[in-house]
């Protein structure tokens, strides 16, 4: 397993794991977080000279059985810590449920220069020290290493409401990942990519409403929703044992199949199979026979410069779609005839390109494809391509030619190109 890890088959073997043994490990890994944040608020509550009773009283409202959320992260607006107050009244509802309690933790902090990611803070911290909030709402100050590592090991689930689409990645939702806690998350950065049905929740990633309070009511609405309905029946359904049997179950299925794809093993085979491996033969390549495909490449791509200026349209047959529509299952035929000002046929090509534009009138590209060479005679050669048009609507498009050789490692490495 340490040697493969990005071998599915071993993850998979959790499955043979007793789901009591995932359980009592998991009960103490979230003591161990507990505890540490008991100590924690003792000590930093008495560094705010805050009142011994309202400190023990803080402590011992602290429920050990309680599902335990974390949010902790840099406190940026976008991250949209507030969601989860929008409604107070809920929320008071929720972490106070007698037979099924839940604590949340917030942890974070805010750059120097932004004022309103620091208000958050102070916000949550003030509705965190109501009497109905008080061990049930907590926001531990100085977030560092070491307390994120306690949070990601032992939360049961790892909550993340970014707005949409600005999650860059979400690594604290991955290592909650690896850790056995669950993910509730908007489907945006990595989790978009990794979450699946039954292991863990997700929030919509499209956005229903352009205006953002909407969206964020919605948004509220939605993480209340699923905790009452969803998470918290589950989480609290137990056998005669004590055992959660279904949460273990998204817990294995998390580990069997969300785990092993966002490891460091799969990102560095990913690596060498897109990248470096490529890279090396390519190395190989070039230096061969004293460099001979390096200089044949160098002369070549001098050749092409200086003649990319002259090649120029000779002819163009496209069918005039100005005039009517070209019905759905029809062809659409294309033939352009282009002089080459010296090149040889196989030194271009010529791409078809489809866009259409979204409701900000923004070209979004829906089909490329490359015509095919047919004729070559007195320095002109003859490309076709025809596509089946299989989708209606508003199409544009238009042709480009670019340079083509055997020996380009990809397009971008020669970036010339000439829309036609």
């Amino acid at each position: 397993f340490v040697d493969d890890q990005s071998n599915h088959d071993f993850w998979r073997k959790i499955h043979g794991v007793a789901d009591s043994d995932i359980w009592s490990l998991r009960q103490k890994m979230k003591k161990r977080l507990l505890d540490y944040i008991k100590t924690k608020i003792r000590t930093d509550f008495t560094k705010r000279h805050l009142s011994p009773r309202f400190i023990f009283d803080t402590i011992n409202r602290i429920n050990e059985k309680a599902l335990v959320v974390g949010f902790a992260r840099r406190f940026a607006t976008y991250k949209r810590a507030y969601l989860l107050f929008h409604d107070l009244e809920k929320l008071d509802q929720l972490v106070n449920h007698a037979d099924r309690p839940v604590v949340f933790l917030f942890a974070g902090k805010a750059h120097p220069a932004d004022g309103q990611g620091q208000e958050l803070i102070k916000k949550i911290v003030e509705i965190s020290l109501q009497p109905r909030f008080l061990g049930k709402i907590i926001f531990l100050e100085n977030y560092n290493m070491s307390l994120a590592s306690y949070l990601v090991q032992g939360v049961d689930v790892w909550l993340n409401t970014p707005t949409r689409p600005l999650e860059a990645s979400g690594t604290s939702g991955m290592k909650a990942n690896f850790n056995g806690g669950l993910n509730f998350s908007v489907l945006d950065g990595w989790w978009a990519e990794g979450h699946i049905e039954g292991a863990g929740w997700s929030l919509p990633e499209e956005q229903t409403y352009e205006n953002n309070d909407f969206q964020n009511e919605l948004d509220a609405q939605l993480i209340y929703d699923t905790f009452e309905q969803e998470i918290l029946p589950t989480y609290f359904k137990r056998t005669e044992a004590g055992v959660p049997t279904e949460w273990v179950q998204r817990i294995k299925l998390m580990l069997a199949e969300i785990a092993p794809e966002f490891s460091m093993k799969r990102m560095l085979d990913e690596y060498h199979a897109k990248f470096y491996g490529k890279l090396a033969a390519r190395h190989r390549t070039v230096r061969s026979d004293s460099f001979s495909v390096a200089r044949s490449q160098a002369a070549w791509k001098r050749r092409v410069v200086a003649a990319w200026d002259g090649i120029s349209i000779v002819n163009k047959q496209v069918f005039d779609s100005s005039n009517r529509a070209v019905p759905l299952g029809d062809n659409f035929d294309a033939t352009i005839s282009v002089y080459l000002n010296g090149l040889s046929k196989e030194d271009i090509g010529i791409e078809w390109i489809f866009g259409k534009r979204n409701i900000h009138g923004k070209m979004e590209t829906r089909l490329t494809r490359k015509m095919d060479s047919t004729h070559f005679e007195n320095g002109v050669a003859t490309f076709s391509c025809a596509i089946q048009m299989n989708l209606a609507g508003v199409y544009e498009y238009g042709f480009r030619i670019f340079p083509s050789n055997l020996n380009l490692p990809h397009r971008q490495d020669f970036g010339l190109v000439k829309w036609i």
